[in-house]
């Protein structure tokens, strides 16, 4: 399960199988509030809908990156 970063700039990363959670990959849309929640695409990536972003963020679970996707 990945959480999104409503006021942090870490993915939050739970997994169920052994009730672990960690942080993974640190970006730039630190404490603002940028993105309220994530939606997974069929492609793998989680995109995040922006709160207080102008644009959509995306965020690669295979290589723990993440990017924005400009209008």
């Amino acid at each position: 399960m990945y959480f999104v970063p409503r006021t942090k700039n870490r993915v939050g990363v739970f997994d169920p199988v052994t009730e672990t959670f960690s942080l993974v990959m640190s970006f730039t849309i630190a404490g603002n509030g940028n993105y309220n929640t994530g939606v997974l695409a069929p492609n793998g990536k989680i995109y995040l809908v922006p709160n207080k972003d102008a644009n959509v963020g995306v965020f690669d679970p295979s290589t723990e990156t993440f990017s924005v996707s400009k209008p």
